[in-house]
């Protein structure tokens, strides 16, 4: 039987059981013997990457750029995408709007060829001082993102999903933060929100939070931004944030709510699972690499480094393996590649990476797709 989506469901519930009980994971495995595919099929490196473009093409876009950094106005700059958001900007846009704090900060909102309302909405704003709109065709998420990074005039800059929200006192958490620590990233919480705008759980930092996460519960330094931007038309960019990270020096997490996700129902996160886009995953994950290499602060000798692109190999499954054992031997084989090109010495010291890296080495296809199962 072909794994599937309620059978990796299912697994995945297996072995949270199984360490909840103290069985190790023998649940877990023993339902994974029943669903795993057998009969496997091998491809060579040039092969896989022929297969995977047949059926979905890599746009070959970079994260390498050059923005403009001048002498800064405004303690926060907040870049705005908007697109298709008319239900949910005003709420958005004020949420800002109405922060209380003795911090000055200027929204850049893009309004990316959005064919509802949203361009009338913004006409509201357009004589408010602490807002400078853009219009532009539409070209996606990431390059709305891109335009609001061109010139960089805040002494941090910020991300704002349009129908996403700010919790009350954001802007003066984070920015309490970060003057008083000097840090290059302050990191805050987040609470999820549903589609009408009630409130529901989320996640709260604390001393064991790993750095990975969500682009828009963050500020950033200026200087992190100089030389990267979203690489565009892939789904998926903020991955970029590994990159990021790589090149602060000090990064600082806090317990307060600054940001207020909203669950849509037609985002790219709950609907790409049987769209063929959602190759761009593994398709990042190269172009991230690649551009790691030219990067002189890049370490791929860092323990988070290799821990990040293991992440992301794990990702790369969850997002693709909906398409059938072909596009998974394509994505493994690419995987396997990967990890020998980029990082042929070095190891990753996290236990729960170590059998998903030691699979991917040995040419285990068994063990890297239950690693990747049990993420």
């Amino acid at each position: 039987m072909e794994i599937n989506y309620i059978a990796v469901r299912l697994l995945r519930i297996a072995n949270k059981l199984s360490i909840k009980f103290h069985c190790g994971r023998s649940i877990g495995n023993l339902l994974f013997r029943i669903f795993n595919t057998k009969g496997e099929k091998t491809y060579n490196k040039g092969d896989a990457k022929t297969y995977l473009s047949s059926i979905h093409k890599d746009v070959e876009s970079s994260s390498i750029c050059e923005n403009k950094i001048v002498e800064p106005t405004v303690d926060l700059q907040i870049i705005v995408p908007i697109y298709n958001v008319e239900k949910y900007l005003d709420s958005c846009l004020q949420s800002i709007l109405n922060q209380q704090t003795n911090y000055t900060f200027k929204i850049v909102a893009i309004n990316d060829g959005s064919p509802d309302k949203c361009g009338e909405i913004l006409k509201k704003y357009q004589n408010d001082d602490r807002i400078i709109i853009y219009t532009q065709n539409n070209e996606g998420h990431s390059s709305a993102r891109n335009t609001g990074l061109k010139t960089i005039f805040g002494r941090y800059i910020g991300f704002v999903d349009s129908d996403d929200m700010l919790a009350p006192n954001a802007i003066q958490n984070w920015l309490d933060y970060a003057y008083k620590t000097d840090a290059d990233i302050v990191d805050g919480s987040y609470r999820r929100m549903t589609a009408k705008g009630k409130l529901q759980g989320g996640f709260v930092h604390t001393s064991q939070s790993s750095k990975s996460g969500f682009i828009w519960t963050r500020i950033y330094k200026p200087y992190l931004f100089q030389n990267i931007h979203f690489p565009e038309k892939y789904w998926f960019e903020d991955s970029v944030i590994g990159l990021i990270l790589a090149n602060a020096h000090k990064y600082v997490s806090i317990t307060d709510y600054v940001y207020y996700y909203r669950t849509n129902p037609n985002s790219i996160t709950h609907n790409f699972r049987r769209n063929v886009k959602s190759i761009d995953s593994l398709y990042i994950t190269q172009s991230l690499l690649k551009d790691a290499s030219q990067l002189s602060y890049f370490d791929f000798n860092a323990d988070s480094s290799i821990n990040f692109f293991l992440g992301m190999f794990q990702h790369n499954w969850h997002r693709t393996y909906i398409h059938g054992k072909d596009v998974e031997y394509a994505v493994y084989t690419i995987a396997k590649n990967l990890l020998t090109q980029y990082f042929p010495n070095k190891h990753t010291t996290k236990k729960e990476l170590q059998e998903l890296e030691t699979a991917l080495r040995t040419d285990n296809f068994y063990v890297y797709r239950r690693e990747c199962c049990y993420m």
